[in-house]
């Protein structure tokens, strides 16, 4: 979110996705880990999609079940990348045929990010 927040990476989500994230922390953290995140959503610069087309949606369920939304949102975005902490659903998406790898944060940060040309400065952020 740091790298997203300076301008440095792009950040693209769903309305859905925004809700799922509040209604997890506030059913399996705690109040300090949900106001932080809060606060990062509200200084990070997002780049807002639709949420896709029930129709759409319904594609994708058989495979990715409660989660459909979420990758149909990040197609339609037209995402490299879906940074996401369930390994069940990075799991189904590596074994899917889909233009989108889906990666946690720290594989992130540790694989991918160390390839973008301002990673220098990216670094020194944390520093």
């Amino acid at each position: 979110m740091l790298a997203c927040k300076t301008g440095y990476l792009r950040a693209v989500v769903s309305p859905d996705v925004l809700i799922e994230a509040e209604r997890n922390l506030l059913s399996k953290s705690t109040a300090q880990a949900f106001t932080r995140y809060r606060n990062l959503v509200d200084v990070t610069p997002l780049s807002l999609v639709s949420a896709p087309d029930q129709a759409i949606v319904l594609q994708y369920e058989p495979i990715f079940f409660e989660d459909a939304h979420v990758v149909a949102a990040a197609l339609a975005a037209q995402a490299h990348y879906l940074v996401t902490l369930d390994q069940r659903l990075a799991s189904r998406v590596k074994h899917v045929n889909l233009p989108i790898v889906a990666i946690s944060p720290k594989e992130f940060i540790q694989t991918v990010l160390p390839g973008h040309p301002e990673y220098p400065d990216i670094r020194s952020m944390n520093q």
